[in-house]
């Protein structure tokens, strides 16, 4: 993704009087197929795998929300940010595109070729969420 919007800015700032017209087009399609199986894919495929399976009919609704939620605003800032600056826009979100894979990189654990249990045990200890949950049990 990160690749592809950045080809892209560089094409709108730099390439855009040329003839070349293909470029835009394929970056655009670049983009939507590793955005479909790669960022906008993992909300999805962590409700299954990292929470516990006592919270996942709480946890699973409400990371759709935010999910959706960020979704919403990045949809409604597009149009006023590339007003304002069409190649700012283009560069920004490639740069927003980098961190956050550094980001998961960093910060998603790897649950491949592991059970259910065993990504429960080794969260077991790092994660207060019981107490949280006893907490709002407790409160309500």
């Amino acid at each position: 993704m990160s690749i592809s919007l950045g080809v892209l800015a560089v094409y709108l700032q730099f390439f855009e009087d040329t003839n070349v017209t293909i470029v835009p087009l394929v970056c655009i399609l670049f983009y939507v197929t590793f955005a479909a199986y790669g960022f906008f894919s993992i909300p999805w495929s962590m409700i299954p795998e990292l929470y516990p399976t006592k919270y996942v009919s709480f946890l699973g609704p409400l990371t759709v929300i935010v999910a959706l939620f960020y979704d919403y605003i990045a949809t409604q800032l597009y149009p006023i940010m590339v007003k304002h600056n069409r190649n700012g826009t283009i560069y920004f979100y490639c740069i927003m595109s980098i961190i956050a894979t550094i980001f998961l990189i960093i910060v998603l654990p790897e649950t491949r070729g592991k059970t259910k249990t065993q990504i429960e045990n080794s969260f077991r200890g790092k994660l207060q969420i019981d107490e949280t949950f006893k907490k709002i049990e407790d409160a309500c």
